[in-house]
């Protein structure tokens, strides 16, 4: 066999590219990649981890990140959960279920957050995503649960919506509104409007930082509009 020659791998190659066809009919049309048609030999090897990723944050922009939490024991149904997670002060005013730690740190930037704030980057068109900072107001989406000895809950399900709050003139109250997003599965079933509950009853948030998309526009004005008829 010739030095710069790969072997040849059939029976792996050709379950790559039934893989690898799989995963090209979910992705989205940003995504810039070659036909597995088109590949030859192991490039549809090599190629496979992009489309993995890919699949995975198409995934975390329908349903939501990946993300667990503990909770204490509840009666009756599971539904939609409000937590904050205080990245400023330690968690000082963080409130709700524990998140456990692969939300915020993880492997090469895919901590729960970080994918929820890169889907919000690539959705809204901005430049950069959000930094790990501030305070998130979360929707949890219980999708597995299990109960422990000790009382409490194991869960597992989706970041369904979040938003960042922000003390921008320093002050400790946290009044500005920096990011809103809803996983399209979860879109208009109010999830935003009651992390906005939660930002005024709970930090005193007021102000929606700028620049707003179009949807973030109708928001605002129908949270302004609300608020007035109250």
């Amino acid at each position: 066999m010739n030095g710069n020659q790969f072997p040849e791998v059939p029976d792996i190659e050709q379950a790559y590219r039934a893989a690898h066809r799989a995963l090209e009919a979910i992705m989205p049309e940003s995504v810039s990649f070659v036909p597995e048609a088109d590949l030859d030999g192991t490039d549809v090897i090599l190629q496979f981890p992009v489309l993995v990723d890919e699949a995975a944050l198409a995934v975390a922009a329908h349903l939501g990140p990946y993300i667990g939490w503990r909770a204490e024991q509840q009666r009756g149904d599971f539904g939609l959960i409000a937590a904050a997670l205080d990245l400023d002060n330690d968690g000082e005013r963080s409130f709700g279920p524990i998140l456990d730690e692969a939300a915020t740190a993880a492997d090469q930037g895919d901590s729960s957050l970080e994918q929820a704030a890169l889907v919000y980057r690539r959705e809204t068109g901005r430049d950069l995503a959000p930094e790990l900072a501030g305070i998130w107001l979360v929707m949890l989406m219980p999708a597995a649960v299990a109960s422990e000895d000790s009382g409490w809950l194991d869960c597992a399900g989706y970041l369904a919506g979040f938003m960042i709050l922000y003390d921008r003139d320093e002050d400790g109250t946290y009044e500005t509104i920096g990011h809103i997003w809803t996983a399209q599965a979860w879109r208009c079933r109010g999830i935003a409007r009651q992390l906005l509950h939660e930002a005024r009853s709970r930090f005193g948030a007021r102000t929606f930082e700028e620049p707003l998309t179009e949807d973030g526009s109708a928001f605002v004005e129908a949270s302004r509009t609300h608020r007035a008829g109250a």
